[in-house]
């Protein structure tokens, strides 16, 4: 074959059984993560009271990320549960900046959070099955979306791939 004719290789056929295989993988890992979250959106609510509030640093890299770590009382079916999960994906209401005292000043003063500060009545969305698991923050979020979709696209990228070796190998 001529250098600068067309290559019309496909893949090796275990890297198309890979991309199918982890494709599948990830996207079953992303509806493992919407599912739950995008029901979340439809379970019964009850007022709760915000009890407590503190900033907590967690290690991302190199540097530090701040949050809220909200934690709330509610009364569901006649029982009282206390609850920690702000939303799906985090158990804590992200804030931004790379100074603890500045976030917590940012918390403390910031209408943004006004909602969410100690003896605040919050919506708690709780799930009717198990009323001790609940969210602030309902559906789905981001990350659900983000996985689920490079699922789609790796099985997308395989299946295309294993559609091109078949039809080379049958031109063979």
């Amino acid at each position: 074959m001529p250098p600068d004719a067309p290559r019309n290789r496909a893949l090796p056929k275990w890297l198309f059984i890979a991309l199918l295989s982890g494709g599948f993988l990830i996207l079953g890992l992303g509806v493992l993560l919407l599912a739950p979250a995008l029901a979340s959106a439809r379970w019964p609510t009850t007022q709760g009271i915000v009890l407590s509030a503190r900033v907590v640093e967690q290690p991302q890299g190199k540097s530090l990320v701040y949050s809220i770590a909200i934690t709330y009382r509610y009364d569901a079916n006649g029982q009282r549960y206390e609850g920690r999960t702000f939303s799906h994906s985090s158990d804590s209401l992200p804030l931004s900046g790379k100074d603890r005292d500045k976030v917590h000043d940012e918390y403390q003063t910031s209408p943004t959070y006004a909602a969410w500060q100690p003896t605040k009545t919050v919506t708690v969305f709780y799930d009717p099955k198990n009323p001790a698991h609940s969210v602030l923050r309902p559906g789905a979020t981001t990350l659900g979306w983000f996985v689920s979709l490079l699922g789609l696209i790796i099985t997308g990228i395989g299946a295309w791939e294993g559609r091109r070796i078949r039809r080379l190998d049958s031109a063979s």
